[in-house]
């Protein structure tokens, strides 16, 4: 069972360089060595690698004699960084400091959530001094206008639009150009 001791593995190479087929020999390698399907990894970064990688490992076993294990490929947790991530949090929520039942928000109601949030934090912790450069800082005076905000919003509307708009550019650059 020299497979089912092997330390996790990360795969980085170009377009076309074998990386799909890497991870499915791998895969199978497990199998082979007695590690249930159940207890498999592989992390990508797309929804379709993810179901690329699903397909390839079901055909393999199926070659290989392995009709059981190839029906249960939808147990192995092969999928995207952020189901994995979400899978973890799921089953070990308290490791993690969460409540029992974690969930993922929609966009709606993370924003929503993202402007109560700051309109707390500001309550809390804003001072007058503090107050007074959000004022200036995000007033007109810096050409704000000019990058979608109104005139009548106030600093801390402005505040959530500026940081909503960090988010969206960090979501934006971590993704895959798959």
């Amino acid at each position: 069972m020299r497979a089912a001791h092997n330390p996790p593995r990360l795969v980085s190479a170009g377009a076309g360089s074998g990386k799909t087929w890497r991870i499915v020999q791998s895969l199978l390698d497990h199998v082979e060595a007695g590690v249930a399907v159940e207890r498999l990894a592989a992390v990508t970064f797309t929804e379709a690698a993810a179901a690329e990688l699903q397909q390839r490992l079901r055909a393999g076993l199926l070659a290989a004699g392995r009709v059981a294990e190839a029906g249960r490929v939808e147990t192995a947790a092969i999928c995207t960084i952020h189901s994995f991530a979400l899978l973890l949090v799921q089953r070990y929520p308290l490791a993690a400091g969460l409540p029992p039942s974690p969930h993922v928000l929609d966009e709606g109601s993370s924003r929503a959530m993202l402007r109560r949030l700051l309109a707390s934090w500001l309550r809390r912790e804003a001072d007058a001094g503090l107050r007074a450069v959000l004022d200036a800082g995000l007033g007109l005076g810096m050409g704000l206008s000019a990058r979608g905000f109104r005139d009548d919003e106030t600093p801390e509307g402005r505040l959530q639009a500026l940081v909503q708009q960090v988010i969206d550019k960090a979501r934006a650059l971590a993704m895959s150009p798959e």
